[in-house]
């Protein structure tokens, strides 16, 4: 009677092999396939579950920053709606009555309103998770150096003024809102330091010569020479700009989002500007080489198709 080896000391050679085993029997070959794929991707795409105290930290401290972004959000928002109820919902011009949804303040009230309730239901989730309560108790240890998410937050406010208080009212809509998103996207979305720092620098300072001409006395109403020549240098800035960025973009996927950028930049106000000012019947905030070119085009398809 030959000695039998327990399994629990077996040599590896003495278990079946899954190969040998498959060869022999199909429908083992594919039960070994498929657990070797789905042994795989459990092994490659399982969740990763961070449960240690650096994630757990790192929660509170967007908790934080969430519990400051919605108070400010929330400010913003209720200064847009406060203004835009100053703007007529109805009136009558010549002879014509002007029905509430051609109202000027329309648009701006539903941004506000959108911009009020998102605020608001970050406020809650920051309250909801401690994270209020910690902005609080931080504030008599705040450090007086800005953390990066600070400076983020601080550039996103100052562009969005700039472009508001400074670029609206003076320049054409299409071409302030072009630089605006070519800045703003290029920043956070490109996000390269060589090429986020030209369109910041020639944003803020085209928004800062646009505030001193206006103290200097320089008028930007419609077709004067004040805003031609703002909205050139608006129009020149922009090309120059994109064509700087390519040339410095060596990489195909940083070009590839550079690309998306500056689409963004055209794309919008294309679509934004003729929706607001010809289906809507919303007068724009500052019309003018682009939205007259819009016009000029308008016309003319109008009398070619009549």
């Amino acid at each position: 009677m030959s000695w039998v080896r327990p399994r629990s000391i077996r040599k590896r050679s003495e278990f079946p092999s899954p190969r040998r085993y498959s060869a022999h029997f199909p429908e083992g070959r594919r039960a070994v396939a498929i657990s070797s794929v789905a042994a795989a991707s459990s092994f490659e795409f399982a969740p990763q579950k961070h449960c240690g105290r650096d994630g757990l930290k790192d929660t509170r401290e967007l908790r934080k920053g969430d519990f400051w972004a919605a108070i400010l959000i929330l400010g913003i928002s209720m200064a847009m709606i406060a203004v835009s109820t100053t703007f007529p919902m109805t009136d009558s011009y010549g002879g014509v009555q002007n029905v509430w949804y051609v109202s000027p303040a329309l648009f701006p009230l539903i941004v506000g309103g959108a911009l009020a309730l998102l605020s608001l239901v970050l406020l809650a989730k920051a309250v909801s998770s401690g994270g209020a309560r910690d902005a609080i108790d931080a504030i008599g240890t705040l450090s007086p150096r800005l953390a990066e998410r600070d400076i983020r937050l601080l550039l996103i406010v100052t562009l969005i003024g700039a472009y508001v208080y400074a670029l609206v009212p003076r320049v054409d809509f299409f071409i302030a809102t072009a630089l605006f998103l070519q800045a703003f996207v290029v920043t956070f979305y490109v996000d390269r330091t060589e090429l986020s720092k030209p369109a910041l620098l020639v944003f803020f300072a085209y928004a800062v010569i646009l505030v001193i001409a206006t103290m200097a006395g320089a008028s930007f109403t419609r077709a004067s020479d004040a805003s031609i020549v703002a909205d050139g240098i608006g129009i020149v800035a922009f090309v120059v700009l994109a064509v700087i960025g390519f040339l410095r973009v060596d990489d195909d996927e940083l070009r590839r989002r550079f690309r998306i950028s500056q689409w963004v930049g055209v794309i919008v106000p294309l679509i934004l500007c003729p929706v607001f000012k010809y289906f809507l019947l919303v007068p724009l905030p500052f019309e003018g080489v682009v939205v007259r070119a819009m016009d000029v085009v308008r016309y003319g398809l109008r009398n070619l198709l009549a």
